[in-house]
């Protein structure tokens, strides 16, 4: 499911979902990671007029009057399209903005999408008090947007401890590097005796919200990620024909795809309640959002990881000696079950549920073929029950 469950989000999802079909299809996707994006996309005035830039922000402002559940479902759909560009980290950027001061004059320009900006979560910046104001210098590695932003929220660390300041473009160093994701572009970010006044420090903005804001929405994303996985998955796994079938209906895929779809459900319902704790102000939930990060795991690493199974290498995943699962060889069994079951515990009852069920009909079989010995399927010995000792199985038998 998305995260949108309510009649008004479903309705949002569907406007947001309709507008990345139109403006980011797969030929321009395609053609973003041969040639630099465009600054900005050209989806961002379409975006703008449909007032995504500031679904999150305060009326007074320019923006929607929604909380963070709601941008955190344009997210995940710009997520399901992978949208490139830098509409992720300029949206998170003005959220940090937002928690500090919902009637910040800042607010105005981003809301209509005038101007771009971008975030990090870590750096090497440091600030001293110097009258009125900070001076800044270091160097922030690998902040996303940064070369298409106009301004950046970056974090400094002072004597006091950390605070989250503001920063123009143009008084920075910004080097572009090339990234692993040409979709998201990266730059090394620099500053040299940087000033900035108080009014550019968000001073009530904490370490643990800020995580916080950033874990939930870039979990978003990922979940996007993971739902297109998921379906694409499912759909290459009704079409994609192995041994005069589709590979659906091998009890294998079957395990991956319910597992996936599993993963993601219980990754977006994390999601859902990290963009509630977060709208409702809820301090106890706000700090496991910020410390522990689940959604992200979940929603991207493992599900993205078997999806490509399934698409890249179907044979090795399924190695079926006939017809079905329960025919394929006991080493293949021996290496994808176990990671099975760990990355999928949900599941993993029913699945060793199948294979204590196989394992006991091979031995049986085995057993009444040679009855001095009885065969273990997961050590692929056998046992001499005149001699008790243990010998690798040179059986030629292909239950074996």
């Amino acid at each position: 499911m998305p995260i949108a469950i309510t009649p008004e989000h479903n309705d949002l999802a569907d406007s947001v979902r309709s507008l990345v079909a139109r403006v980011a299809p797969s030929d321009v996707l395609h053609e973003a990671l041969e040639t630099p994006i465009p600054n900005p996309p050209p989806y961002w005035k379409a975006a703008a007029e449909q007032g995504l830039q500031g679904v999150h922000l305060a009326e007074s402002v320019g923006g929607q009057g929604f909380g963070i559940l709601e941008l955190a479902i344009v997210l995940a759909e710009f997520g399901y399209g992978a949208v490139p560009g830098p509409f992720v980290p300029s949206a998170i950027a003005s959220a940090l903005i937002s928690a500090h001061d919902p009637d910040a004059k800042l607010l105005n320009d981003l809301a209509s999408g005038e101007v771009i900006a971008a975030y990090a979560i870590d750096s090497g910046l440091t600030a001293t008090r110097h009258g009125d104001g900070l001076v800044i210098r270091g160097e922030v590695r690998a902040v996303p947007a940064a070369a298409q932003a106009s301004v950046l929220v970056l974090p400094v660390a002072i004597d006091s401890g950390e605070e989250w300041v503001v920063l123009d473009a143009d008084a920075l160093e910004i080097e572009p590097v090339k990234s692993v994701d040409p979709l998201r572009p990266l730059a090394h970010v620099r500053a040299n005796a940087v000033e900035v006044g108080d009014d550019r420090v968000l001073s009530t903005l904490g370490r643990t919200l800020a995580r916080a804001l950033m874990s939930t929405l870039l979990s978003a994303e990922a979940i996007g990620v993971a739902r297109w996985a998921t379906d694409t998955a499912t759909a290459y796994a009704k079409i994609r024909e192995q041994f005069g079938r589709p590979i659906g209906q091998f009890q294998a895929i079957k395990h991956m795809c319910a597992g996936m779809v599993a993963e993601t459900e219980r990754a977006t319902a994390a999601v859902w309640d990290a963009a509630r704790a977060i709208d409702e102000d809820d301090s106890v939930s706000l700090y496991c959002v910020s410390y522990h990060r689940q959604a992200y795991e979940l929603g991207w690493k493992e599900v993205a990881f078997f999806a490509r199974r399934v698409f890249v290498r179907p044979k090795q995943w399924i190695r079926l000696n006939r017809d079905s699962y329960a025919n394929s060889s006991p080493r293949h069994r021996r290496s994808s079950l176990p990671q099975f079951r760990r990355l999928y515990p949900s599941v993993s009852a029913s699945a060793g549920a199948v294979h204590a069920v196989e394992n006991r009909a091979r031995r049986q079989q085995f057993n009444g073929r040679h009855h001095s010995h009885s065969f273990d399927v997961a050590a692929r010995n056998v046992y001499c029950h005149q001699c008790s000792e243990r010998r690798v199985c040179q059986c030629s038998e292909s239950s074996c």
